[in-house]
């Protein structure tokens, strides 16, 4: 079983929600975005119940996480990727994955080095 949380809890962060509390082998186990009422709402209206942080860091301290699900607009793709594989976490993130080749490149490299997949 895939300990899943999703980063940026928007209409995309919800329809990767609704995928992950469909497939037999994942669990959601947490939401990390900085608007917690909307998201917890979001989540009512999805019928979902999982904890909301506003932290990717205050996520790992709180929950077991194995994929960090990256849901954010673009620009913040980058950000939230280096912080997730900087913890050992798997990456799955959203398309495209940055707005330049450089940050996605930096992204592939900091994944390659901590070994983990995305």
């Amino acid at each position: 079983m895939q300990k899943v949380a999703i980063t940026g809890f928007g209409f995309m962060g919800g329809m990767h929600a609704q995928i992950y509390n469909a497939l037999p082998n994942s669990e959601l186990v947490g939401i990390v975005d900085t608007n917690a009422d909307k998201a917890k709402a979001n989540l009512q209206k999805l019928g979902l119940s999982v904890p909301v942080f506003s932290s990717i860091q205050e996520l790992i301290k709180n929950v077991a996480v194995d994929i960090i699900d990256v849901c954010l607009p673009t620009d913040l793709h980058k950000a939230a990727a280096l912080e997730a594989v900087a913890a050992g976490k798997h990456l799955f993130c959203e398309k495209p994955l940055s707005l330049n080749a450089a940050d996605g490149l930096a992204i592939v490299e900091a994944a390659e080095k901590a070994g983990v997949m995305m």
